[in-house]
Protein backbone atom coordinates (compact mmCIF):
# COMPACT_ATOMS: atom_id res chain seq x y z
CA UNK A 1 0.00 0.00 0.00
CA UNK A 2 1.26 3.46 -0.76
CA UNK A 3 1.39 6.23 1.67
CA UNK A 4 1.30 9.99 0.53
CA UNK A 5 2.05 13.40 2.12
CA UNK A 6 -1.41 14.48 2.75
CA UNK A 7 -4.68 13.72 1.99
CA UNK A 8 -4.87 16.12 -0.79
CA UNK A 9 -2.03 13.85 -2.72
CA UNK A 10 -3.74 11.02 -1.93
CA UNK A 11 -6.95 12.26 -3.52
CA UNK A 12 -4.67 13.49 -6.45
CA UNK A 13 -2.91 10.32 -7.12
CA UNK A 14 -6.36 8.34 -6.83
CA UNK A 15 -8.01 10.68 -9.56
CA UNK A 16 -4.98 9.50 -11.58
CA UNK A 17 -4.98 5.94 -10.63
CA UNK A 18 -8.91 6.03 -11.87
CA UNK A 19 -7.95 7.62 -15.21
CA UNK A 20 -4.87 5.02 -15.97
CA UNK A 21 -7.52 2.20 -14.63
CA UNK A 22 -10.22 3.39 -17.09
CA UNK A 23 -7.30 3.78 -19.96
CA UNK A 24 -6.41 -0.02 -18.73
CA UNK A 25 -9.70 -1.86 -19.33
CA UNK A 26 -10.38 0.06 -22.79
CA UNK A 27 -6.76 -1.30 -23.88
CA UNK A 28 -7.76 -4.65 -22.44
CA UNK A 29 -11.43 -4.93 -23.63
CA UNK A 30 -9.84 -4.30 -27.61
CA UNK A 31 -9.22 -7.45 -29.25
CA UNK A 32 -7.19 -6.62 -31.39
CA UNK A 33 -4.77 -5.12 -28.99
CA UNK A 34 -1.51 -7.15 -29.49
CA UNK A 35 -0.75 -7.41 -26.18
CA UNK A 36 -2.71 -6.28 -22.34
CA UNK A 37 -1.92 -3.87 -19.50
CA UNK A 38 -2.21 -4.27 -16.17
CA UNK A 39 -2.05 -1.94 -12.72
CA UNK A 40 1.49 -1.80 -11.22
CA UNK A 41 3.18 0.48 -8.79
CA UNK A 42 3.44 3.32 -11.85
CA UNK A 43 -0.53 3.71 -12.40
CA UNK A 44 -0.83 6.26 -9.62
CA UNK A 45 1.68 8.51 -12.23
CA UNK A 46 0.68 10.99 -15.32
CA UNK A 47 2.40 9.68 -18.58
CA UNK A 48 4.54 12.88 -17.61
CA UNK A 49 5.67 12.32 -14.61
CA UNK A 50 6.55 9.06 -15.58
CA UNK A 51 8.50 9.98 -18.43
CA UNK A 52 10.33 12.55 -16.13
CA UNK A 53 10.79 10.12 -13.52
CA UNK A 54 12.32 6.80 -15.95
CA UNK A 55 12.86 8.36 -19.18
CA UNK A 56 15.56 10.68 -19.04
CA UNK A 57 17.64 9.01 -22.29
CA UNK A 58 19.10 11.86 -24.43
CA UNK A 59 18.03 11.02 -27.89
CA UNK A 60 19.78 14.03 -29.03
CA UNK A 61 23.04 13.52 -29.53
CA UNK A 62 23.76 11.77 -33.35
CA UNK A 63 25.18 8.38 -33.94
CA UNK A 64 27.46 7.40 -37.36
CA UNK A 65 26.19 3.38 -36.50
CA UNK A 66 25.62 1.76 -39.78
CA UNK A 67 21.83 0.37 -39.98
CA UNK A 68 21.26 -3.11 -41.31
CA UNK A 69 18.24 -4.09 -42.62
CA UNK A 70 17.03 -7.20 -41.97
CA UNK A 71 14.76 -9.63 -44.56
CA UNK A 72 11.91 -9.77 -42.46
CA UNK A 73 9.93 -12.40 -44.28
CA UNK A 74 8.17 -15.37 -42.94
CA UNK A 75 8.49 -14.54 -39.43
CA UNK A 76 6.40 -15.65 -36.48
CA UNK A 77 3.58 -13.41 -35.39
CA UNK A 78 5.45 -13.14 -31.83
CA UNK A 79 8.05 -14.71 -29.84
CA UNK A 80 7.69 -15.71 -26.22
CA UNK A 81 11.89 -15.71 -25.46
CA UNK A 82 10.46 -15.68 -21.33
CA UNK A 83 7.94 -19.04 -22.22
CA UNK A 84 10.87 -19.92 -24.60
CA UNK A 85 13.94 -19.82 -21.57
CA UNK A 86 16.24 -17.14 -23.36
CA UNK A 87 15.76 -14.54 -20.94
CA UNK A 88 13.95 -14.16 -17.56
CA UNK A 89 11.15 -12.07 -16.88
CA UNK A 90 11.15 -8.32 -16.51
CA UNK A 91 11.92 -7.03 -13.90
CA UNK A 92 11.89 -3.31 -11.82
CA UNK A 93 15.41 -1.41 -11.27
CA UNK A 94 13.48 1.03 -9.56
CA UNK A 95 15.66 4.47 -9.97
CA UNK A 96 19.01 3.39 -8.80
CA UNK A 97 20.24 3.97 -12.05
CA UNK A 98 20.80 0.57 -13.16
CA UNK A 99 19.10 -0.10 -16.38
CA UNK A 100 22.37 -0.39 -18.45
CA UNK A 101 22.81 -3.55 -16.54
CA UNK A 102 19.32 -4.86 -16.97
CA UNK A 103 19.58 -4.30 -20.07
CA UNK A 104 23.50 -6.00 -20.91
CA UNK A 105 22.16 -8.96 -18.60
CA UNK A 106 19.22 -9.38 -21.05
CA UNK A 107 21.09 -9.27 -23.69
CA UNK A 108 23.80 -11.79 -22.91
CA UNK A 109 21.03 -13.85 -21.79
CA UNK A 110 19.45 -14.52 -25.14
CA UNK A 111 22.90 -14.42 -26.92
CA UNK A 112 24.25 -17.34 -24.66
CA UNK A 113 20.37 -18.66 -25.19
CA UNK A 114 20.79 -18.35 -29.25
CA UNK A 115 24.26 -19.79 -29.03
CA UNK A 116 24.39 -22.79 -26.84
Amino acid sequence: MKTYASAAEETYRLGIFHSNLQMIESHNADSTQTYTMAVNQFADLTSEQFAALYRNLDISKKSNHHVHHFNVTDLPASVDWVAGGAVTPVKDQGQCGSCWAFSAVGAMEGAYFVEF
